[in-house]
């Protein structure tokens, strides 16, 4: 099956701009647990393997999560595949990062 985009948003501005406030400091810099797992495939592994699935509302800036992974939002899930790990940033949004020696 291929992946389908509902929808997009994009915001345009002209003119001077504000600089917004966002947290910096990490909530809790934490390596979250997931709350189940789910069998997805895998590509870099080319196989099915156990995913942790996590709900996006439970997580805090600076939770990690270890892929792979499902992070699960009303409308949307994030695939972490075996080959990244995540982050919630300082603005609340998803920092996928590659682990070192995967291709």
């Amino acid at each position: 099956m291929e992946p389908e985009i509902l929808s997009w948003t994009l915001i345009v501005s002209t003119g001077f701009t504000t600089k917004i406030n966002t947290p910096t400091k990490a909530e809790s810099d934490v390596t979250r647990e997931p709350l189940e797992a789910r069998s997805v495939f895998d590509p870099p592994q080319q196989a099915y393997v156990d995913a942790g699935l996590f709900q996006r509302a439970d997580l805090a800036i600076g939770d990690q999560v270890i892929g792979p992974a499902l992070i699960v939002e009303r409308q949307t899930t994030t695939v972490v595949t075996s080959t990244f790990d995540a982050v919630i940033d300082g603005r609340g949004y998803i920092i996928m990062t590659r682990k070192q020696g995967a291709n």
